[in-house]
């Protein structure tokens, strides 16, 4: 049950470049909003929209994506308000357990994941004793792999299209 999530998130970002490719521009737009709807990261490729000069489009993207995402949590039990600060507090308590401690390490696939599975190769059990600024450094290189990773797929691709 891994990874699924993410699975649907590569699916729609292909029909995004497929349309986007065949000048389908509209129903492009929506992919990519669904996709980043599920998960940020895709806002990446909107480096594609900037290299084209649709920034009409790139804006109602993201009008869109803000809409919904406060439509979702409005519709919810308790509405906007508290749904919005229900998510924020688990997000902090995912922060605490998973992004610094070590809760569900050994199930991770993530770069921050490897960078702590290393840290804790080195000092063991003792990895939450690691001072945090050690970790700050390996969250820094590991962003900066991937950010570059993504420029370079995004980069490559204005390049075919």
């Amino acid at each position: 049950d891994r990874g699924n999530y993410e699975i649907f998130i590569f699916i729609i970002i292909y029909f995004f470049i497929t349309n986007f490719l065949k000048k389908k521009y509209l129903n492009s737009y929506f992919f990519l909003g669904f996709s980043i709807l599920l998960k940020p990261t895709p806002a990446v490729f909107f480096i594609i929209l900037l290299h084209y000069k649709k920034y009409k489009e790139a804006a109602f993207i993201l009008i869109s994506v803000v809409i919904i995402t406060g439509l979702s949590y409005a519709s919810l039990q308790g509405g906007l308000s508290i749904n919005l600060r229900q998510h924020l507090t688990n997000l902090g308590l995912y922060n605490d357990l998973y992004a610094i401690g070590d809760a569900g390490l050994m199930y991770g696939n993530s770069l921050w994941g490897m960078g702590k599975s290393l840290v804790k190769s080195f000092y063991g059990d003792h990895i939450n004793s690691v001072d945090l600024n050690l970790y700050l450094k390996i969250y820094t290189l590991l962003t900066f792999i991937s950010f570059f990773f993504f420029t370079f797929l995004c980069l490559s691709l204005m390049f075919f299209l």
